[in-house]
């Protein structure tokens, strides 16, 4: 689906500051959207020429204020206000994130992932215990890191298994097959 905002004018404000009189374009002050009816595509219902026409399509965003009230708005990830840091968000969502608050969320999902696959394979494989994984892992020619290559992961995989459901990562659309009675693995 596309977007069914299309941007039909911006009105800029006078500078304010010495800084704002050097800059090339001067910032908005006030942006007028036509937003289609049903939210279908732009241009699907009112044609281009007559948009203008249509005031209860218009979406009216007064920067000043919309940047006012962004600064008292809190990050889903640490809690802090957001100030004047980048901001982050999805579409559909009224979540906004900092920017290292993104990337963490991005870093803990993968390793969420990392240690289901691990599991999962832990599983097939048969390998219940640190010493079962230490005999698949240790070879009597390579003897260097053979402790990490089985310590390490049996830890993060016995840490992973004691955490409630709720926190361990879930496949999109695995509570379906589980209510279905179909395997999950």
């Amino acid at each position: 689906m596309h977007d069914p905002l299309v941007l039909l004018w911006s009105i800029r404000r006078p500078p304010i500051t010495p800084r704002e009189w050097r800059r090339r374009y001067w910032p908005a002050a006030l942006d007028i959207w036509h937003r289609e009816p049903h939210g279908r595509d732009s241009g699907t219902v009112c044609p281009s020429h007559t948009r203008w026409r249509h005031l209860h399509h218009w979406h009216l965003r007064f920067w000043p204020a919309f940047n006012f009230r962004m600064r008292f708005k809190r990050c889903a990830g640490c809690g802090r206000r957001m100030n004047r840091a980048a901001r982050f968000g999805y579409m559909g969502s009224d979540k906004v994130w900092h920017e290292e608050c993104s990337g963490l969320a991005g870093l803990r999902q993968e390793r969420l992932i990392m240690l289901e696959v691990l599991d999962r394979l832990f599983i097939t494989y048969g390998i219940d215990s640190r010493d079962v994984l230490r005999m698949a892992v240790e070879r009597p020619t390579e003897r260097r890191d053979q402790f990490l290559l089985s310590y390490r992961p049996w830890t993060m995989v016995e840490h992973y298994r004691s955490q409630p459901p709720e926190k361990r990562w879930r496949a999109p659309n695995e509570h379906l097959a589980a209510a279905a009675g179909g395997d999950t693995l």
